[in-house]
């Protein structure tokens, strides 16, 4: 039976909750969807949600769960959407746009649009003005460092369907941390890659407070009668 709350408990959780910029009510939704970390884990993704000023329950941010095998926990990995990176360099008042988005091959010849169907781009540039900077801090991705693959060893779906925009959004994440410190500790989910130490493949990962994807059960065939 669960106990109710007293007066201390009460004032205790919301003075915790509006350290954070939520109310108790709020706070305790979001703690409902970080069950499966620890309590340091938690507390580092809400102060995440507090300084970048990302709203979790407006699917802002996500808390990723990663696992380390080494310490045998789920660690957090707080993720957004480009929009959120976006957002939180836009917040701080001195964001000024970016540099127009470029790909090259091989070659290294900078093109302005990737018209090459079937041919995966070798890397995307693009760079970050910050206001009182003299020049567009840039980030240079390759391809071959980001794409997430399947156990299969192909891209995953959206990795084959628009490479280039999988590469772009890495590399504007990329120029926007190094542009904006506010967005350290902030990944897309196209850039958390498999290392070996999780039990999830980046495609895979479920962001806490989306709903996960139904499990596949096998079928066993029954043998044949003789």
């Amino acid at each position: 039976m669960k106990k109710a709350p007293t007066p201390d408990t009460e004032q205790s959780s919301e003075k915790r909750a509006g350290r954070y910029g939520f109310t108790a009510e709020q706070l305790e939704v979001i703690e409902q969807d970080l069950a499966v970390f620890e309590a340091p884990e938690r507390e580092k993704f809400l102060a995440i949600c507090q300084v970048t000023k990302l709203n979790p329950l407006l699917r802002q941010i996500y808390a990723t769960a990663r696992w380390d095998k080494d310490a045998q926990v789920n660690r957090c990995v707080a993720t957004t959407g480009i929009d959120g990176l976006r957002k939180v360099a836009a917040d701080t008042g001195e964001y000024e746009g970016q540099t127009p988005p470029m790909w090259c091959n091989k070659d290294g010849i900078w093109k302005d649009v990737w018209l090459a169907d079937g041919v995966v781009p070798y890397a995307a540039k693009i760079g970050v003005y910050r206001k009182g900077f003299r020049e567009a801090l840039v980030a240079v991705c390759r391809y071959d460092s980001y794409v997430q693959k399947g156990k299969d060893g192909y891209p995953t779906s959206f990795w084959k369907k628009m490479p280039d925009n999988q590469i772009l959004k890495c590399t504007e994440s990329n120029a926007l941390r190094r542009a904006f410190p506010q967005c350290d500790g902030l990944y897309l989910k196209e850039e958390i890659h498999d290392d070996g130490t999780e039990t999830e493949t980046p495609a895979d990962a479920t962001p806490v407070g989306q709903p996960k994807a139904p499990e596949t059960v096998p079928t066993v065939e029954k043998p044949a009668r003789k």
